[in-house]
This record gives C-alpha cells, sequence and structure tokens, in this order.
C-alpha cells in the first residue's frame, strides 16, 4: 500500500463507514423513506427540524437502522493493512463519524484488528461538535492528534 503526501504523515482522520468497514451496509434510501426525508436532504440535518415526539421517534428509528447495519459491518479492503502499518510506524489515527458511539462500537466488534482504544480520537455524533461537513471536528481532530 502507498501513501502519497506532501510532506511526513503526522496523523490520518477516517470517516467510519464505507473507509474503514465496506461500503453498502447502510441504505441512506431506506432509511429517508422510513423517516420521509426528502432526497437530497442529510438525515442528521432533517432529523433536527423536527420537535418533540417526532424528533424522538425519528432518532430512535436512525438508531435501531444504524445498529442494524453496524452487527452487518465488515472490515473494507485494504483497511486491516492500512491500520497494522500506521499502527507500525507510530502514526495516530482517528474517526469522525456522524454515526451514534453504540453503532460505531458495535461495528468494531467485527473487526478484529481494531478497537476503540487505538484511536487517538474517536468522534460520533454524541461528541459535543457539530457534524461534518461542518469542519470542526476535522480541525478538532487534528489538534489532538
Amino acid at each position: 500500500m502507498k501513501i502519497h503526501a506532501q510532506g511526513p504523515v503526522r496523523a490520518v482522520l477516517f470517516d467510519f463507514d464505507g473507509t474503514l468497514t465496506r461500503p453498502g451496509d447502510l441504505d441512506f434510501n431506506i432509511l429517508r423513506e422510513k423517516l420521509a426525508c426528502p432526497s437530497g436532504t442529510p438525515v442528521l440535518e432533517f432529523i433536527g427540524t423536527l420537535q418533540g415526539p417526532e424528533q424522538v421517534a425519528a432518532l430512535a428509528t436512525l438508531d435501531h437502522f444504524e445498529y442494524d447495519g453496524a452487527e452487518r459491518a465488515q472490515p473494507n479492503a485494504g483497511a486491516e493493512s492500512l491500520i497494522s502499518f500506521l499502527k507500525a510506524q507510530k502514526i495516530p489515527f482517528g474517526v469522525a463519524s456522524r454515526n451514534s458511539r453504540r453503532s460505531v462500537l458495535r461495528s468494531l466488534e467485527n473487526l478484529e484488528f481494531l478497537t476503540e482504544n487505538d484511536f487517538s480520537v474517536f468522534i460520533t455524533r454524541e461528541t459535543p461538535l457539530p457534524a461534518k461537513p461542518d469542519p470542526a471536528p476535522v480541525v478538532w481532530a487534528a489538534q489532538q492528534m
């Protein structure tokens, strides 16, 4: 595996689903349909527009959907060798996910080469930062690593 960078790689921040895990375990079109979320509207931002019991129900649907996908999660091609390389080179790495901590931790149970303790930074939607694509999680992670 080759890493292309200008200068030394000092840290790596990963997205989770579809990056460390194989793509396709979460079909957001199905979730959007269940939530009546308009096509092209990010799910978390849509849920943020809801209020009261409607928002609570939507968050419960999202949590169930993510956890179900997490139970099926498998490592993405090359993820294990990349993580081994980063560990061997002592390059810190983190994760920034819009998913719940619970679902990311469940996915990690399926990735035998990786645990929560391996990450220098572990950002999920419960982390008190704005959600991606806001740059705040990336900036904060870079400062921490």
